[in-house]
């Protein structure tokens, strides 16, 4: 386990320690269920010689070798019933709306919940886009809508074609709300 120490941001390695507590619990094997983090450090143990079984739960779905991780189909459903009740109020309102959903580096899960949500466009992190070029389609598409709405699926870490989103992998509320009245301002 690496953290990050008091003084000057220097980085600590608590894995000796961590060693030391599985042997004091007498413990014959680890179990560990997570991400990229947990994986990794599940890794580090191996390498130090305790025995891991490490299984993926990641709402991206995106650990290296693995068709479906746990937690993947959660966040897809919960996801899309976010959408399926936002439709309401974009419609009612005739709003677009912009719906954040998790993928700094994997656009699955945006890409996935896009798709069973029906929603107008997906944005991706794979996938640079263009925001003038964005801006004109989400306008034809709150056009032909019947009940003058669009809904755009943007996964966390979408890129656009001239940099990034954002020039943090998570952006301030601030920051994400200045850039939906950027876009708006283009749509409108």
């Amino acid at each position: 386990m690496q953290g990050k120490g008091t003084k000057d941001g220097e980085r600590y390695d608590f894995t000796k320690h961590v060693l030391k507590n599985l042997e004091n619990l007498k413990l014959d094997v680890l179990i560990t269920i997570g991400g990229d983090d947990t994986l990794s450090y599940s890794y580090r143990l191996h390498k130090e010689g305790f025995p891991v079984v490490a299984i993926p739960k990641t709402m991206d779905n995106d650990v290296y070798g693995t068709d479906y991780c746990i937690g993947f189909s959660t966040a897809v459903t919960r996801s899309m019933n976010f959408i399926d009740a936002l439709r309401t109020v974009a419609g009612s309102h005739e709003r677009i709306a912009v719906v954040e959903l998790f993928g700094r580096y994997s656009g699955e899960t945006s890409l996935i919940t896009a798709y069973l949500s029906a929603v107008d466009r997906a944005l991706i992190p794979e996938v640079p886009f263009d925001m003038d070029k964005l801006a004109e389609f989400v306008k034809e598409d709150k056009k032909n809508n019947p009940s003058n709405y669009a809904i755009v699926a943007i996964s966390e870490g979408a890129t656009i074609i001239a940099g990034r989103l954002s020039r943090k992998a998570n952006p301030t509320l601030m920051e994400t709300k200045s850039w939906a009245v950027s876009a708006r301002s283009r749509v409108q």
